[in-house]
């Protein structure tokens, strides 16, 4: 009887389990060869029910491929690993414009129509193996088994060719040394700088969709961090690691993107790290300007594949805000976003609506947000903006027509953007770089010299003027610096007594495509670093005739979005929508208003050139501020 009670409830189980997967999938070969595969035997039980894991969540899960860009990084990377050789990024170009002189439209592949059974067999195989193995080391249990190490695939990359045996073989020696030690955060970094990936956004226009696992780790090159996060989680699964990608879909002050990085678990912790250079995120995100982050899951939670983990990065508060319900149309979704020129109201996250509130959970302090409601993939802002600052405290930014300053504006978007930023840290190095720098000047080759500018704890972005009226004309000027020392360089001027800009002929010694000529073009958005095989690199003008030089101009390399001289701008408050302060032409490296109302938002557009552009603040000493800056 007992017997019979145990294959009653055992019959129970797999009918309801079937039921939960689609019948598209239940009809297919690949379905009836996997499960028949493991239908028999006791030991096979839980790779069975891995099994049914995978296909009751594979009937959303496709790829996305255009079949001639994919031909060709598959050619290339089997080339590569052939021949053990790095590719350029020009000859990555290059190979892109071999293909045909229209490309296909990209496909929607579906999974289940693709995978091979005896493919998604193997992979099941070496995934559970790998687990087991790993196990009593990384305490991952059989759930964790079924999110974050069977899962084939990420997210839309190519995985219709299974590649985890090859994962497996070349990361074996790795997951030795896992068995072996106490510290998982210096093994993955170590594993991940050995790698040497680097990021090329410049290959986004020719190979516009995610690269496949193998493809990244291949080439070592890729557009986008999903692309090194989401390689890292599948070659990390493959030897028995949880792995996925956390991201955010959108920074709290950047102009355009989000991030992403490789997450990992490990003894019941998760782990974050960046995908290309290795470093240890989790503590880096707390006082970033971040307004949600979530881990992608292979399965549905809520009918969505991921799950909110903002919580375990930063500082977090719940904000509970009221509407006017007359705005609120039946059909809207209470939603909260962050603006900025490029995208605009870009949504982040969804809330619930009780009464006459709008109510959000878990968001990132120190960020500026829009609450409002989502229609037809419209948001529409039911309310002035609001701050949630580093503290948890709410702070509605409504303007104060009864209280007006005069304000000076120096910048249309932040220099930095946080201290995860490595373009952030970069900015601010350009501004120092030519720190322990000199102009020179010398009439005989620069045996002897004259120096007339020595620069000493130099930090600006701005163009700064320097008077020198040298007492006779020189046959050549130039800056230098330590080879060792970053210097760099976006415009050098020299001008003449009768203030007119002196040209000459370029003299340099800096290595092969520094190009130094790109000091001399007056464009402060191109720029060149000075690097010489010597001890001392320098750049310069020689002149003939001799010239007297009465004033240089210098400009470090920079963003462009200082004020500049000449061009017109436009200063925004938001007041129910964004309202205009006026408009004016600069005539100097600053813009000064008056009449503007304290306890807003404000947005300075720049109406002849750029794109970077984001709101902003003033602070108590009526300064421009960025939250997360």
């Amino acid at each position: 009887m007992k017997r019979v009670n145990y294959m009653f409830i055992f019959l129970l189980i797999t009918f309801f389990s079937c039921n939960n997967i689609p019948k598209e999938i239940i009809n297919t070969p690949l379905y009836k060869d996997v499960i028949s595969h493991y239908e028999h035997t006791d030991i096979n039980r839980e790779k069975k029910d891995a099994a049914l894991f995978l296909f009751k969540n594979m009937d959303q899960k496709y790829s996305i491929l255009d079949t001639q860009i994919d031909s060709i990084l598959t050619f290339i990377a089997d080339s590569i690993e052939k021949k053990e050789v790095l590719i350029s990024r020009k000859e990555l170009i290059a190979a892109s414009k071999q293909k045909s002189f229209k490309t296909s439209s990209p496909e929607i592949i579906i999974d289940y129509s693709v995978i091979k059974s005896n493919d998604l067999i193997s992979h099941i195989d070496i995934t559970y193996n790998s687990w087991k193995q790993l196990s009593e080391k990384s305490d991952a249990n059989f759930k964790d088994y079924c999110e974050f190490i069977l899962p084939y695939r990420i997210k839309n990359e190519p995985a219709f060719e299974l590649q985890t045996e090859y994962f497996h073989d070349k990361l074996h020696s790795f997951s030795d040394t896992l068995a072996r030690t106490d510290s998982i955060v210096p093994a993955i970094s170590n594993l991940i700088k050995s790698l040497r990936f680097r990021v090329d956004n410049g290959l986004s226009k020719h190979y516009p969709n995610l690269f496949s696992a193998k493809q990244v780790f291949t080439l070592k090159s890729a557009p986008v961090c999903d692309d090194f996060a989401i390689s890292l989680s599948i070659a990390l699964r493959s030897i028995g690691i949880p792995a996925t990608y956390d991201y955010l879909p959108q920074w709290g002050n950047h102009h355009s993107v989000g991030h992403s990085w490789l997450a990992i678990k490990w003894q019941h912790k998760w782990y974050g790290f960046d995908a290309v250079d290795g470093t240890f995120v989790n503590q880096l995100f707390h006082n970033d300007n971040i307004p949600k982050i979530f881990r992608q899951t292979y399965s549905l939670s809520k009918g969505k594949n991921k799950i909110d983990v903002t919580s375990e990065y930063r500082d977090i508060s719940d904000l509970q805000v009221t509407i006017d319900e007359k705005l609120f149309s039946r059909d809207m979704q209470p939603a909260v976003a962050i603006f900025n020129k490029k995208r605009g109201f870009r949504v982040v996250d969804y809330g619930r609506k009780e009464r006459t509130s709008l109510i959000f959970k878990n968001l990132g302090r120190n960020v500026i947000y829009f609450i409002g409601g989502l229609e037809n993939d419209k948001f529409t802002p039911l309310t002035n903006p609001v701050f949630l600052d580093s503290l948890g405290h709410t702070n509605y930014l409504i303007p104060n027509w009864n209280t007006t300053g005069e304000y000076t504006l120096e910048r249309k978007h932040p220099l930095t953007r946080g201290y995860t930023s490595v373009i952030s840290r970069r900015k601010e190095r350009w501004a120092k770089s030519i720190s322990e720098s000199w102009i020179e000047v010398s009439n005989n080759n620069f045996i002897t010299v004259d120096t007339l500018i020595a620069f000493r704890n130099y930090n600006s972005y701005k163009e700064n003027n320097y008077q020198t009226n040298t007492e006779k004309p020189y046959k050549a000027v130039r800056i230098s610096s330590l080879s060792s020392k970053e210097a760099n360089i976006a415009t050098l001027k020299f001008f003449s007594r009768e203030q007119n800009l002196l040209t000459g002929q370029i003299i340099h010694n800096l290595e092969k495509g520094f190009n130094p000529e790109k000091l001399f073009d007056s464009d402060m958005l191109t720029a060149t670093r000075q690097s010489s095989s010597e001890k001392i690199a320098f750049v310069g003008l020689r002149f003939n005739p001799p010239q007297f030089i009465s004033s240089i101009s210098v400009h470090t390399r920079n963003d462009g979005n200082h004020i500049i001289p000449g061009d017109n701008y436009e200063l925004m408050v938001y007041n129910s929508g964004w309202q205009s302060l006026g408009l004016k032409t600069a005539d100097k490296q600053e813009l000064n208003y008056v009449d503007v109302p304290s306890s807003g938002l404000y947005w300075l557009k720049n109406l002849s050139q750029g794109k970077e552009e984001l709101p902003f603040v003033f602070d108590s000493n009526k300064n421009q501020f960025w939250p997360g800056q």
